[in-house]
């Protein structure tokens, strides 16, 4: 639609086809449509004269598919101001931030209540989860007939009061970009456990600043891990606030 004088610059939030490969790659009209939609996605991008992605892991996919216009890095700033460190007492509630709109999310939250919170009960029978963010009634119906210690909080005004004294969970298994949920729980001072897929292209340490795990198993034990050592969850949370002061603050960037 726009004139081809006029400079063009796509600011890339997500990979649609690395999202698709993920959610769709099983099934092979699945696998046939994501690799059309990929070459079409590719295609485009190289009619703009820059791109500009979130993570370095991003901009690395996109010039090995094909890409070959200028590619840049640029995280994203949650606000323009930081809150001071302030370290909250662990207790037996995690949080989960994000919408049912965003699939990512919703495959996400299916998976933990389904595979990894029943794990995490086993060990700390009263653990419970709030879900901050809009959720459509279908959707949470479907994931609360999978767990009764599961609350649907929806729009929180002020999100660190929403999430403090929690542990922050990030069980999303598809998608690409960046997740705006870690850093919020970073520059809160609240510690997270994620998948490799949640944490990707942020530059957060496994066993300092966080903890990664690869499986539904793995999780619920990083999950009682951290809940059951209130010296281990001061100092991710800790440990977390200075690198996202140090590489995400709106001052770094």
């Amino acid at each position: 639609c726009l004139p081809q004088e006029v400079k063009k610059i796509f600011i890339h939030h997500e990979l649609r086809y690395v999202r698709d490969e993920q959610a769709y790659a099983s099934n092979p009209y699945g696998r046939y449509l994501i690799d059309f939609a990929k070459d079409n996605e590719i295609s485009m991008l190289n009619r703009f004269d820059k791109v500009v992605t979130l993570t370095s892991v991003d901009k690395q996919k996109l010039e090995d598919e094909g890409v070959k216009v200028p590619i840049e890095v640029s995280t994203l700033a949650i606000s323009d101001t930081t809150p001071e460190l302030k370290i909250g007492s662990s207790s037996n509630c995690l949080s989960f931030v994000g919408g049912s709109g965003h699939f990512p999310n919703y495959d996400g939250m299916k998976w933990f209540a389904k595979e990894v919170l029943p794990l995490v009960a086993r060990e700390i029978p009263d653990i419970k989860l709030q879900v901050i963010g809009s959720w459509s009634e279908e959707a949470k119906e479907e994931i609360l007939s999978m767990s009764s210690a599961i609350e649907f909080k929806g729009f929180v005004s002020v999100l660190n009061d929403g999430i403090k004294d929690t542990l922050m969970i990030v069980p999303i298994n598809i998608g690409s970009g960046m997740r705006m949920k870690i850093l919020e729980a970073a520059s809160n001072s609240v510690p997270f456990v994620s998948t490799v897929v949640g944490v990707e292209g942020l530059d957060f340490e496994n066993e300092k600043d966080c903890l990664i795990a690869k499986s539904a198993e793995e999780m619920a034990q990083q999950i009682v891990r951290v809940l059951k050592d209130s010296a281990l969850y001061s100092s991710l949370a800790e440990n977390a606030y200075y690198t996202f002061v140090s590489k995400y603050s709106f001052e770094a960037m």
